[in-house]
């Protein structure tokens, strides 16, 4: 069995990625409500499209706050991982299936349960040009071969 851990957060580029999309829809969020106020006043189309761009900046701003939180971890027990939201644990043995999901340019791992059940790891991802991470396949390589190494010593 294993005995070292491997943890991953991050990469410094994710980081900045996030935070320059959050201060670029921050600045879409104010010129429209400068624009919409001093243009057409209360209650027009573009103070609603001002509304949804100030409410897509929040949802970036918590992805920006919590960037810096999320990691994944695997340890001889499991893996562990926070994500935008929660902390999931899972045992190997409860582990079905570790796999690469690519929608519409981002790689994400996705941990499938012996219950089916499936959930989505934060880190490593590779999210296109502002917020990719060079070593997804080798890291994501690590992960399936930790994942394995832990089932084989476990079935022995």
């Amino acid at each position: 069995m294993r005995e070292d851990y491997l943890r991953f957060q991050a990469t410094p580029k994710q980081r900045r990625g996030s935070a320059t999309g959050t201060v670029i829809l921050a600045a879409v969020a104010v010129g429209l409500a400068a624009l919409g106020h001093w243009r057409f006043g209360f209650g027009s189309v573009l103070q609603q499209w001002d509304i949804a761009a100030a409410a897509v900046f929040l949802g970036q701003l918590w992805v920006s706050i919590t960037r810096p939180l999320v990691f994944t971890e695997l340890s001889p027990n499991g893996i562990r991982a926070r994500g935008f939201a929660r902390l999931r644990d899972c045992p190997w043995p409860e582990i079905a299936d570790i796999k690469v999901q690519t929608l519409r340019g981002t790689r994400t791992i996705i941990v499938t349960r012996r219950d089916r059940s499936h959930f989505r790891l934060a880190v490593p991802a590779d999210r296109g040009p502002f917020m990719s991470d060079v070593d997804f396949t080798s890291k994501f390589g690590d992960i399936s071969r930790y994942w394995q190494e832990a089932n084989t010593s476990r079935i022995k």
